[in-house]
C-alpha cells in the first residue's frame, strides 16, 4: 500500500502468481482491481474459490506456472510473492512475466551471493502443498533476479528494510557472499 496507495488499484488489472488461497488478490479485488489469481494446485484453487466466492472482480484459475501462461494477457501489475524459489525454469518464467506487464512486485527466497550469475538448484518437496508442484527448488542470488529484470528493461527498487521482517523471514540481512542457500529465511523484495 505504501508503494501505490488505495486509489491506484481501482480499475487496474492485477495478476497474482502462486496465489495460494488468494488472500492478497482478494484484498486488491475488494479495492476495485480486476484480479486474476493463478495457483498450481487444484485443491488450493477450489478452497480459494469457495472462500472468496462473493468477492467481485476476482478470477481464480489453476495454472502450472512452469509452463507458458502468457495467454492470460497483459496486466497493470503482477504480484510475484513467494513463488520464484519453487520453480525450476526461472529465466523462462520471468521472461513470460516481463512480457505481460511493465510493473511487478516480487518477493523471494535467495541465496547469499553477490554474483549476478549465481543460482542454486535442488530438489524441493512436491508433497508439501506450499511448495513446488514439480518438486523443483532454487535460490537465485538477488543480483541474478535483478540482472534478468534489467535485461528486460525493468528498473528495480529494493526493499530490504527491517520493517519487512516477520518472525522467521528476514529481509535486512547482510551479505556474506558465501552462496548459502539458507532455508526459507534469506529473503529479498
Amino acid at each position: 500500500m505504501s508503494l501505490y496507495g488505495l486509489d491506484w488499484f481501482k480499475g487496474k488489472k492485477v495478476l497474482e502468481l502462486g496465489a495460494g488461497l488468494c488472500e492478497i488478490g482478494a484484498f486488491f479485488a475488494e479495492l476495485g482491481a480486476d484480479v486474476t489469481c493463478l495457483e498450481g494446485r487444484q485443491e488450493t484453487v477450489d478452497m480459494a474459490r469457495l472462500k472468496h466466492r462473493k468477492v467481485p472482480n476476482l478470477r481464480i484459475e489453476q495454472c502450472d506456472l512452469e509452463t507458458d501462461f502468457s495467454h492470460y494477457g497483459t496486466f497493470d501489475l503482477i504480484l510475484h510473492l513467494g513463488l520464484l524459489y519453487h520453480l525450476g525454469n526461472v529465466d523462462e518464467h520471468l521472461a513470460i512475466c516481463f512480457g505481460m506487464t511493465d510493473e511487478m512486485v516480487m518477493e523471494t527466497v535467495v541465496c547469499d551471493s553477490l554474483d549476478p550469475q549465481k543460482i542454486v538448484y535442488f530438489e524441493g518437496r512436491k508433497d508439501v502443498i506450499e511448495e513446488s508442484i514439480h518438486g523443483a527448488a532454487c535460490r537465485p542470488s538477488p543480483f541474478y533476479v535483478e540482472r534478468l529484470a534489467s535485461e528486460a528493461g525493468f528498473e528495480m527498487e529494493r526493499m530490504f528494510t527491517a520493517d519487512l521482517n516477520s518472525g522467521y523471514f528476514v529481509y535486512d540481512w547482510d551479505h556474506k557472499d558465501d552462496g548459502n542457500p539458507g532455508d526459507f529465511d534469506l529473503r529479498r523484495a
